[in-house]
Parts: C-alpha cells; structure tokens; sequence
C-alpha cells in the first residue's frame, strides 16, 4: 500500500465535499491501518439511521506498470459511537463525490448512494 487518504463530509465547511482530512504514508502507520482492517469481523446486514459522523477512507497502491490503484471504505461513526465500514466501488464513490457542499438533509442520500448491505462493526480505528 502507498498511501492512505482520508477525507470526511462536513456540514460546516465550504470547501468541496468530502473534504481531504489527513494522509498516512509512512509505513508504519499504514501496516496500523491494515492490522485493524485485517481483524475485522463482526459482519452485519445494516447501519443505525443515526449517523454522526461520515469518512471516506481511500486505499492508494502501486499496481502495475506504475498505475495505481484504489480500493474506498466508507466509514461511519453512529449516535451511540459505534463504527461501520462498507467497502465501495468506483462507480459509488463518484456519486458520493458529487457534493458541493454537504448539509444534513444530504445525509440520506449519501448513505443510499453507499447502500444498506454489507456493512461490518468494528473498533474506532485510533492512530496515535
């Protein structure tokens, strides 16, 4: 893996959405990344309609011929603090690209775009 970019939809910000929060690419912080992704495993079928928090988490690597890569987990953080990923394709992630702006009434369709299915519990992903 090269590189991990994280951006998050904000509500109060006027810049485009979702906004490019922070970048991991050193090596430690990435094999990080991957241990937590490696240990999770608590599948299930939906999310809480309660979300606080949305990030898009973007996998960048090296593939051949110097073409890179990207793999996307979107990212939620619900009322109660409970985190779900989802792993999203190229053709979603350009629908949940396409906001200018993003304003609570866009929060469902945003989640819509990402779908119901397929969503995994797991631990808040802590990079101190």
């Amino acid at each position: 893996m090269k590189s991990v970019e994280i951006s998050m939809y904000r509500t109060n910000s006027i810049r485009v959405q979702p906004e490019l929060i922070n970048v991991y690419f050193e090596q430690s912080e990435i094999e990080k990344i991957k241990n937590w992704i490696m240990n999770i495993t608590n599948a299930t079928t939906s999310i809480s309609s309660s979300i606080n928090s949305i990030f898009l988490y973007k996998f960048i690597y090296q593939g051949l011929n110097h073409i890179e890569e990207q793999k996307m987990l979107v990212y939620v953080i619900d009322q109660n603090n409970d985190v779900f990923i989802h792993q999203i394709s190229a053709d979603t992630l350009r629908k949940i690209n396409s906001f200018d702006t993003f304003q609570e009434k866009d929060r469902s369709t945003l989640l819509s775009y990402i779908g119901e299915d397929d969503w995994y519990k797991t631990n808040d992903l802590i990079m101190n």
